[in-house]
């Protein structure tokens, strides 16, 4: 357990500048202040990197992790929307926009890891096979 809070708060300072980032652009668009955007920008970064940790609980299926990590970034979206108050702005659509988001995102990190299974059962077939002779 102490090993996964590590891993997460390894992530989250990871996930700040990235949210940070975001938070520049959507500045840099729709302007206001510099620290009432970045700074809840950064924290909402750091959850959604942080909570990335779910996937790395072995016991736990790929679906039961996907959807506790939706959860978690979808409540820390709302959170964001109260606390910058754009979320009562936010038309129905942008609600879509996010479930479409984050399954892109979760179809390409599924990909990735597809092949490297691949790359990886390809190399214990030719280990095997060469073993076997």
């Amino acid at each position: 357990m102490k090993t996964y809070w590590r891993s997460a708060l390894f992530r989250a300072v990871i996930g700040v500048p990235l949210g940070m980032t975001v938070g520049l652009l959507f500045l840099q668009r729709h302007g206001g202040s510099l620290l009432a955007c970045m700074l809840p920008s950064g924290i909402y970064g750091a959850l959604v990197m942080g909570a990335t940790v779910v996937y790395d609980i072995e016991t736990w299926s790929l679906t039961r992790s996907t959807l506790c990590h939706l959860l978690i970034a979808l409540a820390g979206f709302c959170a964001l929307g109260l606390i910058q108050r754009w979320l009562a702005s936010v038309p129905l659509w942008m609600l879509i926009v996010f479930f479409a988001a984050y399954f892109f995102i979760w179809l390409i990190q599924w990909g990735v890891c597809y092949q490297r299974v691949r790359r990886m059962n390809r190399a214990l077939r030719r280990r095997r096979s060469g073993s076997a002779q």
